[in-house]
Parts: C-alpha cells; structure tokens; sequence
C-alpha cells in the first residue's frame, strides 16, 4: 500500500498471509530523502510485528500516519515514532476468530474520521473520530466472520465501500454523517 501527500510518500510491504513478511516500510521526505527506520517495530506484546498492508497519511498533518498490521492492529505513528497501537485489547477494534487484530484498509472521510476494517471479525467496520472517539459497527445479515477487506473508499456522499475479493461481495455504509 502507498499514500502520497504534500511530497511525503509512505509504503508498506507487507502481506495477508499472517506472520510471513516483516514490517517492512518506507518514507520519502519532501526534501527527496528516504527515511531509514528500524528493521522491526515492536507490536503492543513487545514481540515483532509483520504483515503491515495499509498505510494513511492524516490530510491534516503530514507528519501524522497510520499503519495497518494484518496481525497486530492499527500503529499511529508522529514524525516517524510509533505513538499508539490500538488492537481489540485496548480499543474496539474486533480481533479475528483466531486471535489477532487483523487491519486491512483505512480511508479518512471528509471530517477527518478515520475509518478502519477489521477483517475476519463480528464488527467489521470501526470509526475513530476526529475527537479521539471510536466507534464499531456490524451488519445486519453478516454473520461468518471470514472476509478480509483490503480496500476502502469513502465517495463523495460519505459512503464507505469495501470490498471482499474472497467472497466477492461489497459492503456499502452510510452512517447519514453522524459521526
């Protein structure tokens, strides 16, 4: 995944086979410089992490990016330090039938929510408001927590789309802007 904003550019490497490919990420200064970071980023058990997939760049604050882990939850990072980790122990973001907080994608809608999947879980939608709130949703009639979500986007409306390439289904949602 990669995310470009006023000449900052962030990639991740990771991948959605849980635990196969290591942090790997990358930042491009505005100033044409490749910010070197650590080889390994310690998850919120102190354990490496892996399996970065999604990257977000905060439209208000370049320096503020959010990395999504496939195994380890949703990393929050300010001028390149990890700031928080939120996983289902320490937020709403649902864990995975198997254990782990598995973050696919992330979009920011036009109220500077961030919006997050949570992939092979009961609450596959997750809100984290401008004013630091989180909120999680479900929907009706999805009842196998199976998918995974690799991409989000929010339309012009403030509808959320996200796509399940497994199940070849689309999710739509409009929270009619009450966040």
């Amino acid at each position: 995944s990669m995310d470009f904003l006023n000449n900052e550019f962030w990639a991740v490497s990771g991948g959605y086979s849980l635990g196969i490919s290591k942090n790997i990420f990358n930042h491009k200064q505005p100033n044409g410089d490749w910010e070197v970071f650590d080889a390994v980023i310690n998850n919120a058990s102190g354990n490496p992490t892996a399996d970065m997939v999604c990257v977000l760049i905060d439209p208000q604050n370049a320096n503020h990016v959010y990395m999504g882990s496939f195994n380890d939850g949703l990393f929050e990072l300010n001028n390149g330090t990890v700031n928080n980790i939120y996983n289902a122990q320490n937020s709403i973001l649902d864990s995975t039938f198997f254990g782990s907080t598995a973050i696919a994608s992330m979009a920011m809608d036009k109220n500077n929510n961030l919006w997050v999947s949570s992939s092979f879980s009961n609450n596959v939608l997750a809100v984290k408001t401008a004013s630091n709130n989180w909120y999680s949703f479900s929907f009706l009639g999805y009842t196998a927590p199976t998918e995974y979500f690799p991409d989000m986007i929010i339309d012009d409306n403030n509808y959320k789309w996200l796509i399940s390439p497994e199940a070849n289904r689309i999710l739509i949602f409009d929270d009619n802007n009450s966040i």
